[in-house]
């Protein structure tokens, strides 16, 4: 193949593309992962259009997040060839904000600390992204000479390649790979360089705040444990109630009465309730804690031995009495021989314990106001996702209503916000109101008088509604209108092919599968373009 005909090639296939999100979103991406996350504060920082969030007072524009958000959008524009889908926008949405409260709360943490960084560091990091970027592009565009031409190609091959590309997506004859290197070092925002550089510092500084752990403390770390737990949450009744109610089955159980009795009938836990309070499965430290078990919680089951059973212990869910029933030791058979590298293993988990204890003690105990309200509904969702896994049923269903009362408001002052109108329809669905996400989604798609909004996964997520009322005709038409609205994207291609099998459409399920199967073959790096039409293009 002549070097004319690979650059046509390239020109028209997916590998252009894939350089192109390279040039987008490479350095940013590499710059994410070396620093642990960026910034998105604005220190002092003032709109015309109001804040996004404040964090203990500091202020995030509006308009500086707006931005942020816009360039997450347009990423994934260019890697799918479509325009986000509702879900996606709100995704990338409720990441950024949380994101942004959690990276602004560690930095205000790390200056309070005394870390600093100096202009040499912000320097330094810099030239490290840029030079992370183009070896990723260099490797990127070896991968796709290679796959035309069939041979390896030299250093000056590739390079002469890229620089070709890059003016042609820069319009600019004159680019040259150095000029091009000097766009990416001044694109750079040294501010939040600066502060992923304080965020980073400070992770390594909680790090090396672990102690070094002993023989004795590695071989608890393989005791298994089998618990139970009674929970009673602080947030249901007056004040004080719940720890005299936690007092008073401790004192039950001195008494002698049954831990599993008292467990089903008057704990709050509605994951150990019915087990009597047991723990599904035996726990080690590390279970307990990649669980999120609250560290006071912790601490107490591991201190006692079986038939033991703890004081009432004050964790983030409320009171709690825990009973260790059985213990055995996990000790791996090769652990004498290997039991440096063990050592190792134990304390990098305690390192990242103790950064991920840092991290959820700054959050809670931070002050967050968020702006509009669709970004309140996003901060509740979050709320209601860290008392889920908490085991905080109550406090759960009060954030997940509180979240759709904001995206309704969110939605009265911005009709066509697609990815409210998403969210709203999720919080109806986990609220167990249907109906509602139905009335919603029909309002929204199917009214010719309301505002439109047209989205695939928004389309699927009503047919989806209409097989649960056993309306198979009007899911067959919604799932069509999803496969033409989603014409290039390749998961609602996907995701249609059991749905049409649902409704008895196994014609159209085979067309979406053979779509599917070309994307897939053609992303893989041949040179096949999809030409079966998905089941939502002309001629169904």
């Amino acid at each position: 193949m002549g070097i004319t005909k690979f650059r046509h090639s390239l020109s028209s296939g997916i590998f252009l593309k894939t350089i192109l999100l390279g040039i987008a979103a490479i350095f940013v991406v590499g710059c994410f992962s070396m620093f642990g996350g960026q910034w998105f504060g604005s220190k002092g920082g003032k709109s015309s259009s109001g804040y996004a969030v404040k964090v203990n007072g500091e202020s995030i524009p509006l308009e500086y997040f707006n931005n942020r958000l816009q360039s997450e959008s347009e990423r994934i524009e260019k890697e799918q060839d479509s325009s986000p889908m509702a879900s996606q926008i709100a995704g990338i949405t409720a990441d950024l904000l949380n994101r942004t409260i959690m990276l602004t709360a560690l930095r205000q943490a790390a200056e309070d600390k005394g870390i600093r960084v100096g202009r040499g560091d912000i320097n330094e990091a810099i030239d490290k992204g840029v030079e992370q970027t183009m070896s990723e592009m260099r490797l990127k565009m070896a991968a796709g000479i290679e796959s035309f031409k069939k041979k390896k190609p030299s250093k000056s091959e590739v390079d002469r390649e890229l620089e070709v590309r890059l003016q042609q997506a820069y319009e600019d004859r004159s680019l040259t790979l150095a000029s091009y290197e000097e766009k990416l070092r001044s694109s750079m925002d040294r501010e939040e360089v600066k502060n992923s550089l304080i965020i980073q510092k400070l992770r390594e500084t909680l790090e090396r705040s672990a102690r070094g752990m002993s023989d004795r403390e590695l071989i608890d770390n393989y005791r298994e444990v089998s618990a139970s737990r009674i929970l009673i949450e602080a947030r249901i009744g007056p004040k004080g109630q719940a720890e005299h109610q936690a007092n008073d089955i401790l004192k039950q159980l001195k008494s002698g009465a049954d831990f599993t009795r008292l467990a089903r009938e008057r704990s709050d836990d509605p994951m150990t309730k019915k087990a009597g309070g047991a723990f599904p499965a035996p726990l080690t430290r590390g279970l307990a804690q990649a669980f999120g078990l609250d560290p006071a919680l912790v601490k107490a089951i591991f201190v006692l031995r079986p038939g033991q059973i703890s004081d009432v212990i004050r964790t983030r869910d409320g009171y709690e009495i825990v009973k260790v029933t059985a213990e055995k030791s996990s000790l791996p058979k090769d652990f004498q021989a290997k039991k440096r590298q063990y050592m190792n293993d134990a304390l990098q988990g305690k390192r990242m314990q103790i950064v991920r204890e840092f991290e959820t003690n700054t959050l809670k105990s931070a002050k967050v106001e968020i702006g509009p309200p669709e970004l309140e509904g996003y901060w509740a969702m979050q709320q209601a996702g860290m008392a889920a896994s908490s085991g905080g049923q109550e406090a759960y269903k009060k954030a997940i209503a509180r979240a759709a009362a904001l995206f309704e408001k969110a939605i009265q002052e911005n009709p066509n916000d697609a990815a409210a109108i998403y969210s709203l329809s999720q919080a109806y669905l986990t609220l167990s109101k249907p109906e509602n996400a139905l009335r919603l989604l029909e309002i929204k798609l199917n009214n010719p008088d309301a505002p439109s909004v047209e989205t695939a996964d928004l389309r699927m997520l009503l047919g989806d509604l209409y097989i649960g009322n056993k309306d198979s005709k009007r899911a067959l038409d919604q799932y069509v209108l999803a496969s033409q609205v989603g014409i290039a994207i390749d998961s609602i291609h996907q995701l249609l092919v059991p749905r049409f099998k649902d409704v008895g459409r196994k014609d159209l399920a085979a067309k979406e599968q053979e779509y599917v199967d070309m994307a897939k073959a053609q992303a893989g790096g041949g040179s096949t373009v999809p030409a079966g039409s998905p089941a939502g293009a002309p001629g169904r």
